[in-house]
């Protein structure tokens, strides 16, 4: 009797072994983010935050609201020892004069410019219902350089700003580099 000793064939498929098909349908996402609030004082980090607000609507494809809170100022004297050299809406045409002041030096297109907004009363409280106001999808903010002290004295706009707002918060910090578009 004869045997056949050789071992059995291995099957072989032709065809190429694939990824999940999961896998392969995922892209990736620019996060939608079509408002962007921008508070400024005016100050360079608030300018440097600016930019940051201006490169993010260019490339996501979104728009900046620029505004500025009038905070009211603690006065420990009586009225008539000082004249009152403002009135709130004189402060307001002001502060509406040097956010398109603002707009002009640093170049940000009409285009990717929304709005721009003076409010007065306390920064946090009216930035936060800014953005809720206007349905910020982000804010862009900057963070003033204060000592540890100071800090936790009195806190600081930024802090309590990504603490009570209902929208994600950048924060741009005094010494962060500039903005880099790609």
């Amino acid at each position: 009797m004869k045997t056949n000793l050789t071992p059995p064939k291995t099957i072989r498929s032709r065809r190429a072994v694939s990824a999940p098909t999961a896998a392969k349908s995922k892209t990736v996402r620019k996060p939608a983010l079509k408002t962007i609030l921008a508070p400024t004082d005016f100050s360079s980090e608030s300018r440097k935050a600016i930019r940051y607000a201006t490169a993010l609507a260019k490339s996501l494809g979104g728009q900046i609201v620029l505004l500025h809170v009038i905070e009211p100022t603690p006065y420990s004297g009586t009225l008539d020892d000082i004249p009152l050299l403002f009135t709130s809406d004189e402060l307001k045409k002001s502060a509406q004069r040097e956010l398109k002041t603002l707009c002009k030096e640093e170049s940000i297109a009409p285009e990717l410019l929304k709005s721009t907004h003076v409010r007065s009363g306390p920064a946090c409280p009216e930035i936060v219902d800014e953005a809720k106001a206007i349905g910020a999808d982000l804010i862009v903010i900057a963070t003033h350089g204060q000592n540890a002290l100071t800090r936790v004295i009195f806190g600081s706009t930024t802090e309590r700003v990504v603490r009570h707002a209902k929208c994600p918060v950048l924060v741009v910090r005094e010494n962060e580099r500039d903005f880099i578009e790609m």
